[in-house]
């Protein structure tokens, strides 16, 4: 596959929780032939306004971002691609969400403290709640991987911060679909609804929320992530086409601290590889930063 063209349109850099920077990403995506592009920090586009002007004739890069929606299952990544970021009310929101962030890393370490006593010296919050992109739940994992609670972060996320999550996703802030939704379409854009397996529907329950998610809004369906099974792969695209929905697809690369199992373009032992012309997204929309 190394020598045909592929896409990866789901990807994050140090301005969410990834280990690289924008740049890296660009340079790793021409080592793996990636024609199309999509930086989705998680609720932040600082990355997606540097990556755009670092595009290239080999590349087609669009702007892109995974909005964390509030939902009654709990949590719901929305992905928006072809945006304007320069867009006022979408930056504005973004920078409310940054702080709202802040609010729930306070949370986290407030019950990891309270519930499991651990704490971690004053220069290392210092340190997270400084950093430039939007913090979340890896940056504690590697926290406590540093402080030898944990071997790697899925130990993390296993022992301490999905428990955490299940115990204050009702307190946490966030928008509903039909805020991110509105945001990202009032910025010229497209969405889609990532890794809809992560709802922990059952396909016949989530077949008969389709109509719900098109009226609020959604554009696509991400139809290839590594957390994906081949007959759920599938199934998403039966759905996608029956109601005309967009597809989506990449690999959710985040880098070796994070994700050390998903290569860029790739994902897990070669389980995406996304041909050039195979996602209809890219294929019907008109890149506004080309």
């Amino acid at each position: 596959m190394k020598n045909n063209k592929i896409s990866d349109l789901h990807t994050h850099s140090i301005h969410s929780d990834g280990s690289n920077t924008p740049e890296e990403i660009v340079k790793k995506a021409l080592q793996q032939n990636i024609v199309n592009l999509a930086l989705t920090d998680h609720d932040d586009i600082e990355g997606s306004k540097e990556i755009i002007k670092l595009n290239s004739k080999e590349i087609n890069i669009y702007s892109g971002v995974e909005l964390t929606i509030k939902y009654k299952q709990g949590r719901m990544h929305l992905l928006g691609y072809n945006f304007d970021v320069h867009n006022e009310d979408l930056n504005r929101v973004l920078k409310a969400i940054k702080e709202n962030s802040i609010y729930n890393v306070l949370l986290y370490l407030e019950l990891l403290k309270k519930d499991y006593n651990i704490a971690f010296p004053e220069e290392e919050l210092n340190n997270l709640l400084s950093i430039k992109g939007n913090i979340g739940r890896p940056q504690i994992a590697l926290l406590l991987i540093k402080y030898n609670y944990c071997k790697n972060v899925d130990e993390c996320f296993d022992r301490y911060l999905k428990p955490i999550y299940e115990k204050t996703r009702t307190l946490k802030k966030g928008i509903t679909l039909e805020e991110g939704t509105s945001l990202i379409h009032n910025a010229g854009g497209v969405t889609s609804l990532a890794h809809p397996n992560s709802l922990n529907y059952s396909m016949e329950e989530f077949a008969s929320l389709m109509p719900y998610f098109i009226s609020a809004g959604v554009d696509a369906l991400e139809t290839a992530h590594p957390n994906l099974s081949i007959h759920e792969r599938q199934f998403f695209k039966e759905q996608a086409l029956k109601y005309n929905l967009l597809e989506s697809g990449g690999t959710d690369y985040h880098g070796i601290e994070i994700k050390p199992d998903i290569e860029l373009g790739t994902g897990r032992k070669n389980d995406i590889c996304i041909p050039e012309d195979a996602l209809t997204l890219t294929k019907k929309i008109k890149n506004r930063y080309m």
